[in-house]
């Protein structure tokens, strides 16, 4: 009697039931790369530097070879990188889905958390205040809010705004100069924008408006996922402390910057709908540029300063003919960046050198910027 093997349609029902499993496990299923040595190598410095700081404080004692031991284990190539919960049929199935698996294995976590805050010093600003973050990187939402925010930036009301210092002088010196130059900031925009509000406006654009086209989304769903990804959203703070906040967007979330240019887009359209616009006025998000013939009965305005306005890191100084601009460099700027001795890649060193010397180009483009302040060199 002659053994006769599994069928093709039964191999084809079971590597089929094998994806569904795959499948089925959704935001759970994700592919993790092996560690690159240098991420492990600088892991073990961070460590070697916390253990002397306590050993300096005297909280503990070490020998002196456990220096060598963790610099030689920074070196080694070990440890599992592919969950216990997973099968090598599992990653099969995972290879037939993404046609060609890259990765070192395929791997199944529920590594998610809450946001946290922390805070980036100003520098510019007296006392050094700090700028709250809340970053929302090891949230589940985060790439949702990601892709959410390049499915809605095509609707953003851009009439009046940039997206760049470059862009923002291109306009700049295509105008006349008629009239006086000023310059506002909307204090506390991020923590300001009234989100629902806000929602129901990109939902109107996005739905409404028979000169766009429309998200193959339902409507419904897009509410709900811009609320989770806005309003639910939890953080927690260095003492261990959850909040979710109440006002506002969070500075952090892919969508913050879209939803404040989406409101104030929306505000200038329906404001300029009533009032004569400003013979110049541009907005890169919260920081706006106008020109207008008086600006008296305004008392919220930056004005000039002998005949000159810092606006978006460029000196603006109108002439006869147009504007003349130059680099503003804020008094409290300490000419620092990167060092030129340090170990960093030299691609990064170029990519220094090019961002400076594009910025006088595009500020500047007939010679080197003339005031004092923006010809000094930055101290590698």
């Amino acid at each position: 009697m002659t053994s006769v093997g599994p069928s093709s349609r039964d191999h084809s029902v079971t590597r089929i039931k094998r994806k569904n499993k795959i499948l089925r496990l959704g935001l759970n299923c994700l592919f993790i790369s092996r560690p690159k040595p240098t991420d492990k190598k600088l892991e073990v410095e961070l460590l070697i530097d916390s253990i002397l700081s306590h050993q300096e404080e005297g909280d503990l004692k070490t020998t002196d070879d456990l220096q060598p031991l963790l610099l030689a284990e920074a070196l080694r190539d070990c440890g599992r990188y592919n969950s216990g919960r997973d099968s090598s049929d599992m990653r099969e199935a995972a290879r037939e889905l993404r046609r060609a698996d890259k990765t070192a294995a395929f791997t199944i976590t529920e590594d998610f958390s809450p946001g946290y805050l922390y805070g980036n010093v100003k520098t510019h600003k007296k006392g050094n205040p700090l700028r709250p973050i809340i970053s929302q990187c090891p949230t589940p939402t985060y790439h949702l809010a990601k892709r959410l925010n390049n499915l809605l930036t095509p609707y953003v009301p851009n009439v009046y705004s940039v997206t760049s210092s470059t862009e923002f002088l291109g306009k700049l010196k295509r105008s006349p100069t008629s009239g006086t130059i000023a310059s506002l900031d909307v204090k506390f925009l991020f923590t300001n924008v009234p989100v629902r509000e806000t929602m129901d406006l990109i939902l109107e654009r996005v739905y409404r408006d028979p000169s766009i086209p429309t998200l193959n989304i339902p409507e419904e769903a897009l509410r709900t996922l811009l609320e989770v990804c806005t309003m639910k959203a939890p953080f927690t703070t260095h003492r261990g402390h959850t909040y979710i906040q109440k006002i506002g967007v969070v500075m952090g979330s892919p969508l913050c910057v879209l939803l404040a240019n989406f409101y104030m887009g929306v505000v200038e359209e329906r404001f300029f709908s009533l009032i004569r616009r400003p013979d110049i006025y541009v907005r890169y998000i919260k920081e706006t540029f106008m020109m207008a013939p008086s600006t008296q009965n305004i008392e919220t305005l930056h004005r000039t300063k002998d005949g000159q306005l810092p606006c978006l890191d460029v000196l603006i100084s109108p002439n006869t003919t147009g504007f003349d601009t130059s680099v503003y460099i804020k008094p409290t700027n300490l000419g620092l960046c990167l060092n030129g001795d340090s170990e960093c890649p030299t691609r990064y060193k170029a990519s220094t050198i090019k961002a400076y010397a594009c910025r006088v180009l595009s500020t500047a483009p007939v010679g080197l910027p003339h005031t004092k302040d923006s010809t000094e060199s930055p101290r590698s």
